[in-house]
């Protein structure tokens, strides 16, 4: 009993001089948050690439410009005579039959793999926009995301018509209860012609193949996109076969 009490006493004297637990505040280690990423240059970097360059890549079945069915080329071309697949599964016949109905997957997987991605790429312009870093390369990752957020926008606009655009107060706000409606076709033009236009000003021509920056956006590829949408708005406006198809896929995904 005497050893019972000697053992107790003993525990509770080294209980007491042990340091008390005052922050009882949870902290989760296993996420990326805000407060912790990004806060540099390299870690504006690796957002940059993964918000604005990530949408362009061709991975498998993965990417815009994957060989595979959800890549923009390959669904462009299968409701005209130059695509064709002889598979009879649930991609293929209802784009060469350009039969859309609300189970078709090929005509609105670029709409659901790609919407979200404007919003990724405005929460990226200001989370990197508070970074202490330099002034330059600041610069020119922002005109990265704008090149990128107005390179998908007129793809996702030639394929759907005028899309949600979120602000950044609605991303923010993730829980909150809000539907965004479709803008305006004029609204559409301006933000895609806004965004690719300033990344005019800011990116560089081109790139040297020895330069460590080779294969990010230039300014070629802006105003190639820019040049593009001016076609793209005399064909929308002067084709009617063009018209049936955005129709049909606007009557589909809404």
């Amino acid at each position: 009993m005497n050893k019972l009490l000697y053992i107790l006493s003993l525990s509770l004297t080294t209980t007491a001089f042990l340091p008390s637990c005052t922050n009882l505040e949870s902290e989760m280690y296993d996420v990326i948050n805000p407060n912790i990423f990004p806060v540099n240059e390299n870690d504006a970097n690796a957002l940059v690439t993964a918000a604005a360059y990530a949408p362009f890549r061709s991975s498998w079945y993965s990417g815009l410009f994957t060989a595979a069915n959800g890549g923009i080329h390959v669904i462009g071309e299968m409701t005209t005579d130059i695509g064709y697949c002889q598979w009879n599964d649930v991609y293929w016949p209802d784009l060469l039959e350009v039969n859309f109905t609300p189970s078709s997957d090929c005509p609105t997987k670029i709409y659901k793999d790609y919407i979200n991605y404007i919003g990724k790429m405005t929460l990226a312009l200001d989370r990197i926009s508070n970074i202490e870093m330099k002034d330059e390369a600041k610069k020119r990752l922002e005109a990265e995301v704008l090149c990128g957020r107005g390179w998908l926008a007129y793809i996702l606009y030639d394929f759907y018509g005028p899309i949600q655009i979120p602000t950044l107060e609605q991303l923010n706000n993730p829980l909150g209860e809000i539907i965004i409606s479709r803008v305006s076709k004029e609204d559409m033009v301006a933000f895609i012609e806004n965004d690719l236009k300033a990344a005019i000003e800011v990116l560089p021509a081109t790139y040297k193949s020895s330069d460590s920056n080779y294969g990010r956006f230039t300014r070629g590829l802006a105003w190639g996109c820019v040049k593009t949408k001016a076609h793209l708005l005399f064909y929308l406006k002067n084709s009617r076969s063009s018209f049936f198809v955005y129709a049909t896929i606007s009557s589909v995904i809404r």
